[in-house]
């Protein structure tokens, strides 16, 4: 054959024949299909896993692909090393199991820039030999991986704006002295989520502030309100509940400037209640927040408010572990541990979470303990009756539970539409106004530039307004969509051990912990007790394995 190769020509046809037999033959390949939707996704906010497999099945057929398995996922891509079947799929391709993937879109793989990088690593290395989609082109070459990366950018735009439009609401609320969060203590939220005073738990908290600017102590004031039963009126019902205050409870709530009339939210959103709200009721007047606070310059406010911003961080189930000796529940924070070099600069810093007892004279009185000290705890009671919690029964409490859940986030919803529905109407008519004034004026050219800039503002907020409503009317329409399915509740529930286990972000552990469990008793460093939010208390009972549980030391 090689006598034949005259010239360059014959050269070149002949290596473009042997990359042509070098060509990956896609048919022969092992491929995985890989689908998935968030469980925290709106309903319609991606194709439903069903969906994905009936289109990615039509692209096999179309293409000849060889499916040897189909990974089924419900978790979030916007962070790295928090899908345990997407880590294995990739483990199980570097092991020669699998050739190729094969999904219905790039963002189904990754909204991460970290494990967008991990892919098109694989891809450079061969370890994925092929990649295809059923609604994206994509051919293995430079360009190819080009488009594929700024597939992954855009994806994980979508979601980083997203989570920006999200705060931009919550701001402009905020900045409109709406309040989104759960009402204030001596407040309730109306249907326009503005706070109002709660008549007489008004006045008893209001008592609270005099009663500590007379100099009276932390645990006086607490017993006070508990004498005389005070209550809060907690998120998603309407009804009030008794509310114990204790120590914590009270510096909280008296280092909170919202009482004499300033909403501070986040990082950078403040509002001056009294200046957008004509009927605002402040529950004191400023120089009481300052006494009692001790305040008499910009120094002790900085520290009044880095305070403030220290406990929003130590939030880990904060207030719910309760010391076993004293009954008191422990403090929280948050300590840093620099390490040095042989210089003495730092070279790294690591945070350390911890729980303290401030009892005076309890015996476990500023002895520290980690969270793992019942986080352990909790993930052996899931792993251990797993198997008992999984049936028909369990499931029937779950439907039983989320449906009157439901009730109350209809009843919320809908509050939270009618409102914007009016805040609507307003901007519409604002709108109008402002289109008046620009044609009015339209020969005063620095006018109408202010005005045209004004306009322009208000049917963004509008479109924002419009669109919230949308998907408030598109959840009301299918609420019975948010129960799960029995497979996706013995999902769920098989999920619990590793979420407890894996979950690194703070803020998703404590929301987990808290929907699961309202409180873990330690005494003499291990749980000595628990007690189980509705629907897991009624599902657990009569499940709980109690030999396996007693030879551990502890009791329901």
């Amino acid at each position: 054959m090689l006598e034949n190769i005259k010239t360059s020509e014959d050269l070149a046809n002949l290596y473009r024949k042997i990359k042509e037999i070098e060509e990956i033959d896609i048919t022969k390949l092992r491929f995985v299909m890989y689908t998935r939707k968030s469980t925290k996704d709106e309903k319609r906010q991606a194709k439903s896993i069903p969906d994905q497999i009936t289109e990615c099945k039509q692209t096999a057929e179309r293409l000849n692909l060889n499916i040897t398995a189909i990974v089924k996922e419900k978790e979030s891509a916007k962070e790295p090393n928090i899908r345990p079947k997407f880590r294995q799929m990739l483990n199980d391709i570097k092991a020669g199991k699998y050739d190729a993937v094969l999904a219905w879109h790039p963002d189904r793989l990754s909204r991460n820039m970290m494990e967008a990088g991990e892919i098109i690593d694989m891809l450079d290395k061969n370890l994925i030999k092929s990649l295809k989609f059923a609604s994206f082109e994509y051919t293995n070459d430079a360009s190819g991986k080009m488009l594929l990366g700024i597939a992954f950018v855009l994806s994980k735009q979508y979601t980083d704006k997203l989570s920006k439009d999200v705060s931009r609401g919550i701001k402009r609320g905020i900045e409109r002295g709406q309040y989104l969060n759960k009402g204030k203590h001596g407040y309730y939220k109306d249907i326009n989520q503005y706070l109002r005073p709660e008549e007489v738990h008004f006045n008893l908290l209001q008592k609270a502030w005099y009663l500590r600017v007379e100099g009276n102590s932390l645990d006086y004031i607490a017993n006070y309100m508990n004498e005389h039963n005070y209550q809060r009126r907690y998120k998603g019902t309407h009804k009030l509940k008794k509310f114990k205050f204790d120590k914590r409870r009270l510096s909280e709530l008296f280092r909170d400037p919202f009482y004499c009339g300033v909403l501070v939210y986040g990082k950078d959103t403040v509002c001056n209640l009294g200046e957008v709200l004509d009927d605002f009721v402040p529950m004191i007047d400023v120089s009481v927040f300052l006494k009692i606070n001790k305040l008499k310059g910009e120094k002790e406010l900085f520290a009044l408010a880095r305070k403030h911003r220290e406990d929003v961080l130590a939030d880990l189930m904060r207030g719910k572990i309760i010391c076993g000796h004293c009954n008191e529940p422990y403090t929280s924070g948050i300590t840093v541990k620099y390490k040095k070099d042989k210089k003495g600069k730092v070279i790294s810093t690591e945070h350390r979470y911890y729980y303290r007892c401030e009892t005076v004279k309890c015996k476990m009185r500023n002895e520290s303990i980690p969270p793992r000290t019942y986080l352990e705890f909790a993930h052996d009671l899931f792993s251990d009756n797993l198997t008992l919690i999984e049936n028909k029964k369990a499931f029937d409490i779950y439907v039983k539970h989320a449906k009157k859940a439901i009730k109350y986030k209809v009843r919320e919803l809908t509050d939270t539409r009618y409102g914007l529905y009016k805040e609507e109407a307003l901007l519409k008519e604002k709108i109008e106004e402002t289109k008046r004034i620009i044609v009015d004026h339209r020969d005063d050219k620095i006018l109408v530039e202010e005005f045209t800039e004004d306009l322009k503002k208000q049917k963004e907020e509008l479109k924002t307004v419009s669109d919230t409503i949308q998907n408030i009317t598109d959840v009301l329409k299918d609420t019975e969509k948010l129960i799960y399915s029995y497979p996706e509740f013995l999902e769920l529930i098989a999920k619990i051990p590793s979420r407890i286990k894996k979950t690194k972000n703070m803020a998703a552990l404590d929301k987990l912990m808290k929907n699961i469990f309202s409180n873990f008793v330690i005494k003499n460093r291990k749980v000595a007790s628990y007690e189980l939010k509705e629907p897991f208390k009624q599902i657990m009972k009569g499940a709980l394995d109690s030999k396996v549980l007693k030879s551990r030391g502890y009791r329901t």
